[in-house]
């Protein structure tokens, strides 16, 4: 219990440094620490692990959690995978390994010698994602509006909103929210400020994105952002803004060294990210249908999931929140309040700066999907989008920008400067959408109504100033009102069944590989071959999705263990049942010189050459094998072929042959042999690499935040 108590109050204290350091926001840093603590004991059931993420947050995100933690305590390198495909780099893995956030966590709970489950572990590793996002939201939010009250009804929407809800079933949008919120802030403080400071951060955490995932939803909404950016800019459209980006972009142009060092530190962030694509380029994943380079690459046979128009409607009925079904409950917008909503309709009538509501609207057409020929199009036409699977995470990112436009709403709402006919507009119009659209709740429509009371109060009022307070401080009451009834009615909803993690076996190197037998388990990756460190060439079951190499499954296709004439991709990848009870063998075979090794058809030669003697290991990088040799052979190595495999024979370096479908062999002469075996990748360094510009990024971020003088040097030419 104290570890866990001691781990959260750690990753809360780490999320609030940036509020506690930037003097915009230090006012608010007490407050934020109450909405964080408040956050914790509302989950703390989670916090505790006595409960955990399902669905998506499970399969995809939990599992590959702990086999990386495991992998970091086992001191291995981050090199070869010898458990799932016939082996492979786990570079390919880099997407999917939500790599920042665990590293570091693992040192920073392994520095305070704390012991944690693996279901702790990732808990909190998922809170701290969660905060950070909080955190970097009431950035944004901040710089946006000078009302603290706006202020912390946006963060409070944020962190007692429904997204927390929403991800434990699918993390996406915490995963590009992650990265959104900041490289707004960046953008947004850019162009406030012209220090150059924000490009350099900007292109830090852009190359850190690379590695999550599909790097294309985040990347897509800023892409949209600078474009209507841009179109601001066009005269007759928004004048006053021209010559600010002009003056913005002037600055960038003129800072060459800011520019050379945000490059450089991009690359370094995204090299991880960049290897991985390279070495995914010869592997496919056959239930989804996911190649960069390979002719077995078919769009996913699983169709898109995409958010509903209607259940748009969730962002501000929290009942919309709590439905049956998993999908919509966890691919779908997410829940903030009855005010978000009521100020982003508002924001029509009352602000001239639409680019959050632009940039929501056109989000929210994207989540749409299939469900409107853009989907179809852009992912067609448009070069890497092909990559994109889903359209639902739009939704979140639509949302989160509903947020932001629906708070520049509310400044206007309580802004004196506003006429009163433009506020009276706004609400009656808001109100009454909201009253057709949605179920809002008597109390909610009597907070309004004194709302509406104060606004008319200003007219005639000499001390403005208090009652835009006042009317601030009423806006975030309703939202206390509405967001703590939306907890309270959440909390059973929040405690998913524990499915605590299968007990994982040691690292230890393979002597055997094996064809896995049908299995049940609702899972995209079958992930049991990495957790109980077997040697696992394929799967029976159409929901798994091994990577495989390409040359090796059209083996097996060629060895009739698919079936070639199958309608759907999944299909194709299928094995026949009947045949697995015989699928398995040593990972080593010695064969005459000349001789085909065929695994079915002909399993074992027809004499044996030798003998071998495989040396057990821990170390997946290294592998040793001794061999008595009756005549000239091979040694067969049962393993996919990569060039960062180097062998050595009795201390002298030997080329590794490879032998069809995509094997290694070695040649041999009589007699006995020590056979080293080396594997060599930059990746492992590439991700260090990652995780130390993270960590650097990270501190310097909270000390220029408090000192916006720490990096003038970017200022000399």
């Amino acid at each position: 219990m104290f570890s866990i108590i001691f781990a959260a109050t750690l990753i809360t204290v780490v999320a609030l440094l940036p509020v506690y350091a930037w003097p915009l926001t230090r006012p608010l840093a007490l407050p934020a620490l109450v909405c964080y603590l408040l956050f914790l004991f509302i989950h703390h059931d989670f916090v505790l692990g006595e409960s955990g993420v399902y669905h998506d947050s499970f399969w995809s995100t939990e599992l590959f959690a702990t086999i990386l933690r495991q992998w970091l305590e086992s001191g291995n390198e981050f090199g070869w995978n010898p458990y799932i495909g016939g082996g492979q780099p786990i570079a390919i893995f880099n997407n999917l390994l939500n790599v920042f956030p665990t590293f570091f966590c693992h040192y920073l709970f392994d520095l305070f010698g704390l012991d944690l489950s693996n279901r702790e572990f990732f808990n909190l590793v998922f809170v701290f994602t969660f905060l950070n996002v909080c955190t970097g939201s009431l950035l944004l939010i901040r710089l946006l509006n000078p009302n603290y009250y706006i202020c912390l009804l946006g963060f409070a929407s944020m962190v007692f909103g429904g997204m927390f809800q929403s991800e434990l079933g699918c993390p996406l949008g915490l995963m590009y929210l992650t990265f959104l919120t900041y490289l707004l802030f960046f953008l947004i403080h850019f162009y406030k400020t012209k220090r150059v400071e924000n490009v350099v951060f900007f292109c830090v955490l852009l190359g850190m994105s690379a590695a999550y995932y599909i790097p294309l939803y985040h990347s897509i909404a800023i892409g949209i952002f600078l474009i209507l950016a841009l179109l601001a800019c066009v005269p007759g459209i928004a004048p006053d803004y021209k010559k600010k980006f002009l003056a913005a972009a002037q600055t960038f142009l003129g800072r060459p060294k800011a520019i050379a060092l945000g490059v450089a530190l991009f690359v370094l962030a995204a090299g991880s990210a960049f290897y991985s694509y390279a070495e995914t380029r010869d592997y496919v994943s056959p239930t989804r249908g996911f190649t960069q380079g390979g002719t077995l690459g078919e769009k996913s046979y699983i169709p898109s999931v995409s958010v509903l128009p209607e259940h748009y409607k969730k962002i501000v009925d929290f009942f919309e929140d709590r439905p049956e079904d998993v999908y919509t409950a966890t691919h779908n917008t997410f829940y903030l309040g009855v005010l978000p909503g009521l100020g982003f309709l508002a924001s029509f009538f009352l602000i001239r700066n639409h680019l959050f509501t632009g940039l929501a609207a056109v989000l929210a057409v994207l989540s749409l999907g299939e469900q409107t020929p853009v989907w179809g199009w852009m992912v067609k036409n448009v070069p890497l989008l092909d990559m994109l699977r889903n359209a639902f995470p739009f939704g979140r990112l639509a949302t989160f920008c509903v947020l932001m436009g629906g708070l520049l709403g509310l400044s206007a709402l309580v802004d004196e400067k506003v006429s009163f006919a433009r506020k009276l507009t706004a609400i009656l119009f808001s109100t009454l959408v909201l009253f057709i659209f949605c179920r809002l709740s008597f109390v909610i429509y009597l907070f309004l109504a004194v709302l509406l009371l104060m606004l008319i109060s200003l007219l005639v009022r000499k001390r403005k100033p208090d009652l835009i307070n006042i009317c601030g401080f009423w806006l975030l009451l309703i939202t206390i009102v509405q967001l703590g009834g939306f907890s309270i009615n959440t909390i059973a909803y929040t405690k998913t069944p524990e499915v605590e993690p299968q007990k994982i076996k040691e690292f230890s190197y393979p002597v055997t590989w094996s064809v896995y037998p049908s299995q049940e388990s609702p899972m995209p990756f079958n992930l049991h071959p990495f957790l109980n460190k077997e040697a696992a060439w394929s799967v029976h079951h159409p929901a798994y999705a091994f990577y495989l190499q390409k040359d090796f499954a059209g083996f097996l296709i060629q060895e009739n263990l698919f079936p070639v004439n199958a309608g759907d991709l999944s299909q194709k990848y299928l094995i026949d049942e009947d045949k697995l009870s015989r699928h398995s063998g040593p990972l080593f075979q010695l064969l005459p010189e000349g001789r085909d090794w065929r695994i079915f058809s002909n399993p074992k030669p027809l004499q044996k050459p030798g003998k071998i003697a495989l040396r057990p290991s821990g170390n997946l990088s290294e592998l040793e094998v001794h061999v008595d040799m009756r005549g000239e052979g091979l040694l067969w190595r049962l393993e996919n072929y990569d060039p960062n495999w180097k062998a050595w024979v009795d201390g002298k370096e030997t080329p590794i042959r490879k032998v069809p479908p995509n094997f290694q062999a070695i040649p041999l002469e009589p007699g006995r042999h020590e056979i080293l075996f080396k594997y060599d990748s930059p990746y492992h360094f590439l991700l260090y690499g990652h995780i130390l510009i993270g960590v650097l990024g990270m501190i310097g971020f909270a000390a220029w935040l408090r000192n916006p003088t720490l990096f003038m040097v970017l200022y000399r030419r």
